[in-house]
């Protein structure tokens, strides 16, 4: 029911979705523009609650029951409001945190897994969860020269695992403007940079219909151009 959302629930979903699947021919094609999609909404804007990461879990235990071959997923957990109890860095350590377990779950269950690392900086360990999930593709951000954006969280995770596994555009990228029902906007941030990567691994899983997820994250990694930092 959407008449019970908080102001703004919507803006994030869209700026994601249309730069993964918008279809324009004078402003942007996505990635993924002519495939299926299923929408999850797990997020509650106007709060930070461990129960978004059990709605996250929930939500990847859906779409692979209908058969998704992607999840892109632009979100992060690590300080959370008061009472709930922050994740430390020694949480993200690919195990301990609750979306971290459902995102390698989903991987795990053969569905390619893509995830913002985050916009905490340029400061080794200001990884995310479930960023630090050992079998999924997470995603840091490039400005549109290559180099790696000044916002776009930094590996390793805490037991010395080397993040991100790629990056893409996260700085002016086009998207939907959620305010304006025919307009298109920039926007930046990790949140950006994570559906061009789901895009591209639908791309390959299309043209490589036998290839496994982990397929397409090797594939994703051999074959990226090392970026200035």
């Amino acid at each position: 029911d959407t008449s019970q959302d908080p102001d703004g629930q919507a803006d994030h979903g869209t700026v994601t979705w249309s730069t993964l699947g918008g279809e324009s021919s004078t402003h942007l094609y996505g990635p993924s523009y002519k495939a299926n999609f299923i929408l999850a909404k797990t997020e509650v804007v106007s709060s930070e609650r461990h129960i978004e990461e059990d709605n996250w879990a929930a939500a990847a235990q859906w779409a692979d029951s209908i058969g998704a071959s992607v999840i892109s997923s632009s979100l992060g957990y690590r300080v959370f409001d008061a009472g709930q109890g922050d994740y430390e860095y020694s949480d993200l350590d690919g195990n301990t945190t609750i979306v971290t377990q459902a995102a390698d779950l989903a991987a795990y269950n053969g569905i390619a897994v893509c995830n913002a690392m985050g916009n905490q900086g340029n400061i080794p360990g200001s990884i995310t969860a479930p960023a630090d999930a050992d079998s999924i593709i997470s995603c840091g951000a490039v400005n549109p020269s290559g180099t790696i954006c000044d916002f776009s969280s930094w590996g390793p995770t805490y037991d010395d695992r080397t993040k991100p596994e790629v990056c893409a555009q996260g700085e002016q990228t086009v998207c939907a403007d959620p305010g304006n029902m025919n307009g298109y906007t920039y926007s930046s941030g990790t949140s950006l940079s994570t559906p061009l990567v789901g895009g591209a691994s639908g791309i390959l899983l299309s043209a490589h219909p036998n290839w496994t997820n982990m397929m397409v994250r090797e594939a994703l990694m051999m074959t990226a151009t090392k970026t200035d930092s």
